[in-house]
């Protein structure tokens, strides 16, 4: 995992549990490493620590920690420069999930060593989504969940989304239901974990 992820959840921690907890928190996992550096790439172990650790402070499950940290992983990136990038690879929800895979391409020639997830987007007769997630990591699908709905609150759009098909649970993948809701009167999106 890429230094950057790290530090996004560093922060994720301090604005949920404040300084002094995630200090304590992400010095603990992080030992002889010192800080994390954007660009270097660490082993996964470091953040599941931190996650841990985050996790037994807080009282929360994993699950719900890691799709909190995926709904503010998009507000940190785009805090830290990326927005632009996010903005050129779509106008709505439909177009920037169909063009994750093209993004972490361009973002590949910045992080060489990266292992990204791969997405297909498919649209159902109803006008609803499945979008398929395979990872050579296993138990980010909350994260996943939590990056759709930060991508409905950067967009202004409405969704509900529920995980289908659950990779943990004997699927080949994780496979999410998006149903974009036009014209309701609910939050700006809604997040539903099966």
């Amino acid at each position: 995992m890429y230094g950057l992820v790290n530090k996004g959840l560093e922060r994720y921690i301090e604005q949920e549990c404040g300084n002094e907890h995630s200090k304590a928190i992400v010095g603990a996992a992080l030992g002889d490493v010192g800080t994390f550096v954007g660009m270097q790439s660490y082993d996964d172990s470091i953040m599941i620590d931190m996650l841990t650790r985050y996790c037994e402070v807080a009282e929360r499950r994993p699950e719900d920690a890691l799709e909190g940290f995926g709904r503010f992983w998009i507000s940190y990136v785009i805090d830290e420069g990326y927005g632009d990038l996010l903005s050129a690879t779509g106008d709505t929800l439909e177009e920037l999930l169909e063009s994750l895979d093209t993004m972490h391409t361009r973002l590949g020639r910045s992080f060489p060593s990266m292992a990204p997830p791969s997405f297909t987007l498919e649209r159902q007769e109803d006008g609803d989504f499945h979008l398929h997630y395979r990872s050579s990591r296993s138990g980010f699908a909350p994260f996943v969940l939590g990056l759709i709905v930060g991508l409905c609150d950067m967009l202004n759009e409405q969704a509900v989304v529920t995980l289908a098909e659950a990779r943990d649970q004997g699927a080949d993948h994780d496979v999410f239901l998006i149903q974009i809701v036009k014209g309701a009167t609910l939050p700006r999106s809604t997040a539903h974990g099966t």
